[in-house]
C-alpha cells in the first residue's frame, strides 16, 4: 500500500501540467544601462505575445527606480496624448483602434508596443517600439526613456531584450500529495 501511495503521488506531481506563469522577469540593456523588473501579463495562444497588465519592482542599473504604475499600448497612448491639429491622431495607430489598446511585448522581442509611465503625460517612464505603427511613423524601432530611466531615444536592439516566465508552484500536485499523506496516516492509525 505504501509503495502504491508513493507512486501515485509522484505520478501526480510529475505528469500534471504546471500552472502557467503570469509574471515575467524582463530586462533591456542599452548604452551600458539596464532597465529590469517584473511584468504581469497573459501569454497569448501564439506562445510569444504577452498582454501586459502591470509592471513592478522596476530597477534602473540595479537600483530601485521611480515606480511606473501606468502601462499603455504605445500606439494608443501617443495618439491620445498628442492628437493632430484636426482632431485626428498625429501618430497613426495600428488597425483596430480603439479596440487594440492592450500593451503588448513578445518573448522574442520581435513586436513591442509597450509604454510604462510614471504619470499619464508619458514624460517619464520607458517605451518599447518595434513593429508597431508608431515605429513606422518614426522610421525605425526605438527604446525611449524619461529622466528616471536614462533620458534617451535609441534604436531598439532585439538581442538586448530578455524576458522569462517566473514559474508558479504547481499547487494541485502539492495539494494531492498532502491529502494522500493525510489519508495514509489516518489509515495507518486506524
Amino acid at each position: 500500500m505504501k509503495k502504491t501511495l508513493i507512486a501515485a503521488s509522484l505520478g501526480l506531481a510529475l505528469f500534471l501540467p504546471q500552472a502557467e506563469a503570469s509574471l515575467y522577469n524582463f530586462s533591456y540593456t542599452f548604452s551600458g544601462n539596464t532597465v529590469a523588473g517584473i511584468m504581469n501579463g497573459t501569454l497569448a495562444a501564439d506562445n510569444n505575445t504577452v498582454a501586459v497588465t502591470s509592471v513592478q519592482d522596476v530597477t534602473f542599473n540595479g537600483v530601485a527606480a521611480t515606480p511606473t504604475p501606468l502601462v499603455y499600448n504605445a500606439d494608443n497612448a501617443y495618439s491620445v496624448a498628442y492628437p493632430g491639429p484636426t482632431g485626428h491622431p498625429a501618430f497613426p495607430i495600428q488597425p483596430g483602434f480603439p479596440d487594440s489598446t492592450t500593451p503588448l511585448v513578445t518573448l522574442d522581442g520581435s513586436y513591442m508596443n509597450f509604454a510604462a509611465s510614471v504619470l499619464p503625460d508619458l514624460a517619464d517612464g520607458f517605451v518599447f517600439l518595434n513593429g508597431d505603427s508608431l515605429a513606422q511613423v518614426l522610421g525605425g524601432s526605438y527604446y525611449m526613456a524619461g529622466s528616471s530611466y536614462g533620458y534617451t531615444m535609441l534604436p531598439y536592439a532585439q538581442a538586448d531584450w530578455h524576458i522569462s516566465a517566473v514559474p508558479l508552484p504547481a499547487t494541485l500536485p502539492l495539494f494531492a500529495t498532502g491529502i494522500a499523506a493525510m489519508a495514509w496516516r489516518r489509515r495507518k492509525a486506524a
